[in-house]
């Protein structure tokens, strides 16, 4: 897996970032990623920072 496309965003997830469409606030600090197939998916509040950097958000 190249690790510029692939990133892990919760405990259990890793994600491919060039298929998010946009990301919305959750709670408590947390992300909701929605996909581009429109699947939404938790970003924790732990990788939020790293998530938004690799974004340039």
């Amino acid at each position: 897996m190249n690790s510029n496309t692939f990133m892990q965003v919760s405990k259990s997830e890793l994600l491919n970032i060039q298929m998010i469409k946009k990301v919305e606030p959750s709670f408590s600090g947390n992300l909701i990623a929605v996909m581009s197939n429109g699947q939404k998916v938790n970003i924790s509040r732990r990788f939020v920072s790293i998530l938004k950097e690799r974004l340039g958000i």
